[in-house]
């Protein structure tokens, strides 16, 4: 029986300790080469980023399916409480 293994990429879209972007396309590839799935943390990076501040993956113009999961608090740019995680059906339950 094959071995069976579970890969995760898990990244912030901006760290907030250093203010830096995260590469989002060599991610993108990275995933696709090592079969993973990609998480993608968005609260500092949602309503930010991109030209109608949808995130990373509009300020880098990458498709949204080539991201498994995103993720977001609303306390920042929202301006509310609480978050969201998005994703395929599979991916979010």
């Amino acid at each position: 029986k094959a071995e069976c293994r579970r890969r995760f990429i898990i990244t912030e879209g901006v760290f907030l300790s250093t203010g830096q972007v995260a590469p989002l396309a060599a991610l993108v590839a990275l995933r696709s080469r090592h079969k993973a799935r990609l998480i993608l943390e968005e609260s500092h990076s949602f309503g930010v980023l991109g030209a109608t501040g949808r995130g990373l993956t509009e300020h880098a113009n990458v498709p949204t399916c080539k991201v498994d999961v995103i993720t977001a608090s609303l306390e920042g740019a929202g301006a509310s409480v609480g978050g969201f995680a998005a994703g395929a059906v599979g991916g979010v339950s």
